[in-house]
């Protein structure tokens, strides 16, 4: 047995009444507490972290709800979900506005040049007004209609700069 004085020695006492598994077991739980506490506070960490995100994504759901609302009570998505065309596409009816209208005007210009160039080929191809062989008259393509002049389009006002 080591001298009282030294490092080594240990009383009877403390030798035998000392619970070494109670104190280890102690320790085990300590730590065990420690772990749950830091996974507490990591949880809570994530739990406010990830409530933040859905309220946020919750706020950008009702805020494009309300503006799709107010579009359509304006009638927005009307004009932005048109043709391009300016004639309806099914019934090939032009549309009862300017680009329409410009349209028509555009497409009667082209029918009276067809109409026109057909009446110069067909002046251009028969000198005579019949048929040299059966000698029946020839049917010449339908007069050309003059159509009415088309509105000036219309011009843009200059603005005048104080500059200037």
């Amino acid at each position: 047995m080591p001298a009282r004085n030294s490092p080594a020695f240990c009383d009877e006492y403390d030798r035998f009444n000392r619970d070494v598994a109670g104190e280890l077991y102690s320790r085990k739980q300590e730590n065990l507490r420690k772990k749950e506490e830091l996974y507490a506070v990591k949880r809570a960490e994530n739990y406010y972290r990830e409530k933040s995100i859905w309220d946020k994504m919750d706020g950008e759901e009702s805020r494009e709800a309300s503006r799709f609302d107010s579009q359509r009570q304006a009638g927005m998505g009307q004009r932005r979900n048109q043709g391009s065309e300016s004639y309806n596409i099914i019934s090939l009816d032009y549309y009862n506005n300017p680009k329409g209208e410009r349209l028509a005007q555009r497409d009667a210009a082209v029918k009276e040049a067809r109409q026109v160039r057909a009446n110069n080929l067909h002046s251009k191809a028969h000198s005579v007004t019949h048929n040299i062989i059966t000698g029946e008259p020839i049917k010449f393509p339908a007069a050309v209609k003059p159509a009415a002049a088309p509105p000036p389009p219309p011009q843009k006002q200059q603005q005048s700069s104080p500059w200037s």
